[in-house]
C-alpha cells in the first residue's frame, strides 16, 4: 500500500518543511497550493492570481488518478472543497467500488473543466481570479451546478 502525506503550502517557503518531513520516515510528501477552505478559507489563504487564466479550463482534475481514503468518510478523488463540504456524499463514497461508479467520478476522471461545464449544462462568464486554479473552478463549476439543480 501507498502512503503518502499531502502538504498544502501558502508559499515556496513553506517548502522547507519538506525537508523536515521525509526525516521523519521513508514516504512521499505531494504538495499542492492551500485552498480556501477549513482553517485556511476562515483566515482568507488562497492562491492569489492577478486575474482569471482560462487555460484552467482546457485542465482536467490534477487527482483525477488518485484515490483518496479520508478516514472515517471514505474513498474520493478531491482533497479540497467538494471532499469538506457539509453534502459530501456526492464525492465521498463508502468503498473504492462505489467511488469509481459515481456520476461524479464518471465525470471529473475523463472531462476537462469546460467540458465538464458542457456536460452538467453551466455556463457562466464571470469568472474571478480565484477560478484559476484547478481547485477553484472545480469548486465554483459544482457550486453553480448546484445552484441551478444540475447535481
Amino acid at each position: 500500500m501507498d502512503f503518502r502525506v499531502l502538504l498544502s503550502i501558502d508559499s515556496p517557503l513553506d517548502l522547507v518543511l519538506v525537508k523536515e518531513l521525509q526525516a521523519v520516515g521513508t514516504f512521499n510528501v505531494a504538495v499542492q497550493k492551500v485552498q480556501p477552505i477549513g482553517d485556511a478559507g476562515k483566515n482568507g489563504l488562497m492562491p492569489n492570481y492577478p486575474s482569471f487564466d482560462a487555460d484552467v479550463l482546457r485542465k482536467k482534475c490534477p487527482n483525477r488518478t488518485k484515490l483518496i481514503y479520508m478516514c472515517g468518510e471514505g474513498f474520493t478523488t478531491c482533497c479540497s472543497y467538494l471532499a469538506f463540504q457539509d453534502d459530501s456524499a456526492k464525492y465521498i463514497h463508502p468503498t473504492e467500488k462505489a467511488h469509481f461508479t459515481s456520476p461524479f467520478y464518471k465525470l471529473i476522471s475523463k472531462l476537462t473543466f469546460s467540458g465538464l461545464m458542457k456536460k452538467i449544462k453551466v455556463s457562466s462568464n464571470e469568472f474571478l481570479p480565484e477560478h484559476s486554479d484547478p481547485c477553484g473552478i472545480c469548486r465554483h463549476i459544482f457550486q453553480e451546478a448546484v445552484r441551478i439543480g444540475r447535481v
